[in-house]
Formats: C-alpha cells, structure tokens, sequence
C-alpha cells in the first residue's frame, strides 16, 4: 500500500516537470529577429531587421499648386470674362448707330428698360353731350380768351374715353395747371384737371462676354462715339439670343 503511494506522487512530480520543460523546437534562435510566419513569407519587425536589408526611397512627391499661385487662380487659370452694358440712347435709331460703328466681330443684345415715371397734369372740359355741343362751346370759350387776353389752347377731343371733350393744356409743371383751372372758373367753366402717370423707355446694348472693359472702352473710344449721357459699365454676363444681335 505504501508502495502504492509513492508511485503515484512520483508520477505526478514527474508530469508537473514535463509540462514546464520549454519547447525548443517551436523557439527561435536569440540571434535571430523575431518573426511571424505566414503565407507569404517571414514578417519582421523594422526595429530588428539588419540595416543593410533595409531599402530608402526618395520623395518625390510634388503639389499640383505652388505656393505662390492662389488657389482661385489655379482653379480658374485665367481671369473671367466680362460683359459690357452701353446707354441710355433716347431712340433705337442712336442705339443701332453706335453698334455699327464698333468691330463686327462683337455680338450685342439690345434692351428696353423702363426710365424714371414723368407725372403730366392735364386740364380739360369733360366730354359734352354731342359733337354738335361740343364745337359750339369750343367756340364760345375761344371767344372769352380773345376778349380777356388769355393765351390757352383749346382742341375738340374727337375720339377716346374724352371724346367730345375740349382739352386746355397737358403741363408738367402742377403749378401750371392749376393756373389754367382758376382761369376758367373765373370765365364760369368747371373744369378737370387730372393726373397722368408716363412711363419713359431707355434703350440699351450689352456685349457678349469679353476679356475686359479695358479692352472695350479702347474699341469705344476708336468708334468715335462717344457721348456724355451714354454711361459704360460692367454687367453679370448672359446668353445672348441669336436673333437679337446685330451686325
């Protein structure tokens, strides 16, 4: 029995020893660097690796931009072109005058733009019962003019909304209308006296896109037409239809 137990402590002394005893077939060499195996081959730490192994490659990378160039510029490469807008002309007739007299090569667009609302005053006797009416008292008013030393002009209206009317003056000045209408009154005439809205138009060209207004003033200033109420100035560009340009 005592046998017994000996040989099984010694058989456990024994297993403990076996499994701490290193495996010196699965450890590398001290001399060696540390290394992973894989498919592809041994990967080796670039801290253990000999030096002479080692391969340097030169930098050659290179910015698509310097620093001297702005990032604008290098994504634009040139500078944007400009459109030029030329007037106002009173009549189509000056417009057209002065794009004929700039290179062909130019395409332009004419434009009507709305100018400033002029405010008119007209004074008149409202519309008579017939034509008939209406001519007999155009002649009586004309006839109180003379004998009072009134300068007014007076005119049958013959058609419209004050058809059988008798205008006495359209003035710009209110001052002017008023003056009528007070003169009439003391002749024993009632009369109208109305404000009217105008809406003026200006006309204007604008160029199609080109390098700078520098370049067109000196094209301007070569046509000889210049003019001290055409204004010159730079415009945000836009298509210009085909079938409004001029030659």
């Amino acid at each position: 029995m005592r046998g017994l137990v000996f040989g099984l402590l010694l058989t456990n002394i024994l297993f403990a020893v076996w499994q701490y005893i290193p495996r010196f077939e699965n450890v590398a060499p001290e001399s060696e660097p540390h290394a992973v195996k894989n498919g592809l081959g041994d990967i080796v730490m670039l801290a253990e690796a000999p030096s002479e192994s080692l391969r340097y490659f030169a930098d050659t990378f290179e910015s698509p931009v310097s620093a001297s160039t702005s990032l604008p510029e290098a994504i634009q490469g040139s500078r944007p072109e400009v459109c030029i807008e030329v007037g106002p002309f009173e009549t189509i007739q000056e417009m057209e005058a002065a794009i004929s007299a700039l290179p062909a090569e130019i395409a332009f667009q004419s434009e009507s733009r709305a100018a400033a609302v002029e405010v008119e005053f007209r004074v008149y006797l409202p519309p008579l019962p017939s034509r008939e009416i209406a001519a007999t008292t155009l002649d009586n008013l004309r006839a109180a003019f003379a004998l009072n030393n009134l300068a007014i002009e007076t005119f049958l209206i013959p058609s419209g909304e004050l058809a059988n009317g008798i205008a006495l003056g359209l003035f710009t000045e209110h001052s002017n209308a008023l003056n009528v209408r007070q003169q009439l009154r003391n002749l024993g005439y009632l009369v109208t006296l109305r404000e009217e809205s105008k809406v003026s138009s200006e006309h204007w060209f604008v160029s199609e896109p080109i390098d700078s207004k520098e370049y067109f003033m000196q094209l301007w200033k070569n046509s000889g037409s210049l003019a001290p109420s055409v204004v010159v100035g730079e415009k945000l560009c836009q298509t210009i239809a085909q079938e409004t340009q001029f030659p």
